[in-house]
This record gives structure tokens, C-alpha cells and sequence, in this order.
């Protein structure tokens, strides 16, 4: 059995979000995968907590993947500090080259 090395997270409620990126740098050095839906937590209150968290993603993001998993937003909408799909193919391909481009920095140094 393999273990997964991402956690796929679905906030319900704007407390819930904001709760994840309370706790984001205490978590277990996995790959975060945020499923978001438009009818939990609207595009007001997920760009005000995006931004509101923007150094605490930035930090995590440096050692780890963080992504927003959602059909109901727009690529347009959501800050370009935080990937946004709309399925886990593509969040797992993300976190796939953002391993690579973590790997390839280490080697450089």
C-alpha cells in the first residue's frame, strides 16, 4: 500500500479556511491539496484569507506544494502566488514539477 504524499483539505466554511492556514506550517511536510467550492466558501472570502495568508503560503510553498482544487473559479480570479486547477490530475502534475524545480534549486547549491 502507498502512502499518499499530499493531503487533499475540504473547507467548508470561510472558519474552516481560515483554520487550514492557521495550522498550515504545523502540518506533516505533505503536499496540500485545498478543494474549494463555490457554495462553502464564496470568491470574496477566499481571496480576502488567500491574501490575508499570503506569507504563511509563501513560507509553506517553499518546501511543499499548496494548490486550490476547484472547477468554480476562474484562473483570472485567484492570485498567481497559488496554483488553482480544476481536477487532482492536474494538482498531482503540479506537485510532480514543483518537486522536480525544488530538486533542481538544491543541486545548484
Amino acid at each position: 500500500m502507498t502512502k499518499l504524499r499530499y493531503d487533499v483539505l475540504l473547507p467548508k466554511s470561510k472558519e474552516q479556511l481560515e483554520g487550514i492556514f492557521y495550522n498550515l506550517l504545523k502540518a506533516n511536510n505533505k503536499h496540500t491539496i485545498l478543494r474549494i467550492f463555490q457554495n462553502y466558501i464564496v470568491l470574496e472570502d477566499l481571496l480576502s484569507i488567500l491574501q490575508n495568508n499570503r506569507d504563511i503560503i509563501e513560507q509553506f510553498r517553499k518546501n511543499n506544494s499548496l494548490i486550490i482544487l476547484s472547477a468554480d473559479f476562474n484562473y483570472n480570479q485567484i492570485p498567481d502566488f497559488i496554483p488553482l486547477v480544476p481536477t487532482e490530475e492536474e494538482a498531482n502534475d503540479i506537485i510532480d514539477f514543483e518537486e522536480i524545480e525544488r530538486q533542481i534549486l538544491i543541486d545548484e547549491l
